[in-house]
């Protein structure tokens, strides 16, 4: 019987880490993530994008941006993007 629980625990230790291996960090997010600009090479590849302390986009010109999570509104991997036009703009984490 003692044997059976090892074998229980260490399943349901391997279970979780599936779960969060695929479900939370999820690796094709996290690649689209990685191969998303920073705002530094944002803001070098559209320099004429930026006037004063205001960053535009690059598609529509809006300033107006919103701050989401990639997977979830609490991810610590953020992408900003384009409040009008919805174009991701940049990465960031917290």
């Amino acid at each position: 019987m003692n044997a059976f629980n090892d074998i229980a625990a260490i399943a349901g230790i391997g279970a979780l880490c599936v779960f969060y291996y695929f479900v939370v960090y999820n690796p094709w997010l996290q690649k689209y993530w990685q191969q998303s600009m920073t705002k530094v090479e944002y803001l070098q590849w559209h320099a004429d994008c930026v006037v004063g302390d205001k960053i535009s986009c690059f598609q529509c010109g809006s300033t107006e941006q919103m701050d989401l999570g990639l997977a979830r509104p609490t991810d610590f991997r953020r992408r900003i993007v384009c409040a009008r036009c919805k174009t991701v703009l940049w990465r960031e984490s917290i």
